[in-house]
């Protein structure tokens, strides 16, 4: 009993120190991921701690320790809880509404063959827009049969697991496939016009994952989404962000990648919606986000059942209203000339680490 405390003890003081270093390593940015597990592990070891050697001084100052350290991270994951504030607001009657457009977005798992429950969700919910991560040629040939729902679509299958597919029911303008940090990394772009009325710019994307297997590094992953970020802030038209981010809604990167793009999150007081890990229940979190312009209002977001990939698919139903809500009505903050720095910083770091590799 006294190793395996002590174990839990030295695991909770790493989980709590680690993130603390300004460092791009996997290592030390890996425990930023799974705050809420965190949360609840340290809780549980502090109580053993306590029932085991509750006289010791030690162990008074582990509780002191791990109580503060769980305050702190409760107040970086509380926004994306119920008891946080809205930032996409929802439509209500006082709003006046120019179109609706639905999204589908889900991260296949290029080696998970079970298409048919996907397909017939698809033939359920009908969304105007359905954006596909990992897909490989096994993929697209299955997904033939919904090209008589979506006349529109892009398709880049690879065999590395960044493949990606758009399919749309209403025309897609402008489209492009651009490999920002490293090639067969794409990432696709599209204007969605709708009516000949109403053009949404969209950019999906699936950037490298901070883990040993694809990068010992968070940034070619942070580069990408920045990169995205500042074509998002030179966009003269609404635009939508979704795909498998590979970072947590509460990452130092999203609040960067919001700051500068000045997109909003839906899931902002909605509930935190983990997506991945599908099939390990107890290490789930929200890695699969969707962003949008403020010209939109939220009708519905919802977390699909698990298809035999290891991420949930998302479905998002929005509205696209007639006027955006300024920056100081939403709270949002603004990047100053030293979030610019280090933004610049932050992509010239993720292309020498891809330049290197």
């Amino acid at each position: 009993m006294v190793w395996i405390t002590t174990l839990l003890v030295a695991f909770c003081l790493v989980a709590m120190i680690f993130p603390l270093f300004p460092s791009n390593s996997w290592l030390f940015n890996i425990f930023t991921y799974p705050r809420i597990q965190i949360i609840y592990l340290q809780v549980f070891t502090t109580l053993v701690v306590l029932a085991t050697f509750g006289s010791e001084i030690w162990a008074i100052i582990f509780a002191i320790l791990m109580l503060t350290n769980n305050v702190l991270i409760f107040r970086i994951i509380r926004p994306y809880t119920h008891w946080g504030q809205k930032q996409l607001l929802d439509l209500d009657e006082t709003v006046e509404v120019q179109t609706t457009l639905s999204l589908l977005i889900w991260n296949v798992y290029q080696f998970n063959q079970k298409c048919r429950p996907f397909i017939q969700l698809v033939k359920d919910k009908q969304p105007d827009l359905v954006l596909l991560c990992e897909t490989n040629d096994w993929w697209v040939e299955q997904l033939q049969e919904i090209k008589d729902i979506y006349p529109y679509h892009r398709e880049v299958p690879l065999e590395n697991t960044y493949g990606m597919c758009i399919y749309a029911r209403h025309p897609l303008e402008e489209i492009s496939v651009k490999s920002l940090i490293k090639e067969g990394v794409p990432s696709i772009r599209a204007t969605i016009n709708i009516n000949e009325k109403y053009k949404i710019r969209m950019f999906g994307v699936h950037p490298i994952p901070p883990y040993p297997a694809y990068s010992a590094s968070k940034a070619p992953k942070d580069a990408e989404l920045l990169l995205i970020a500042k074509e998002v802030r030179a966009a003269d038209s609404p635009c939508i962000v979704l795909g498998d981010m590979n970072d947590v809604a509460w990452s130092n990167l999203t609040t960067a990648f919001q700051k500068i793009s000045r997109l909003l999150d839906p899931r902002r007081g909605r509930g935190i919606m983990p997506t991945f890990h599908a099939k390990i229940p107890l290490m789930r979190i929200p890695i699969d986000q969707i962003f949008c312009s403020s010209n939109f209002r939220l009708i519905g977001i919802e977390r699909m059942p698990a298809m035999g990939s290891d991420h949930f698919p998302i479905f998002v139903q929005l509205a696209l209203t007639t006027a955006a809500l300024s920056p100081e009505k939403l709270k949002m903050e603004q990047p100053n000339k030293k979030d610019w720095q280090l933004s610049d910083e932050r992509i010239e770091e993720g292309l020498a680490v891809v330049s290197e590799s």
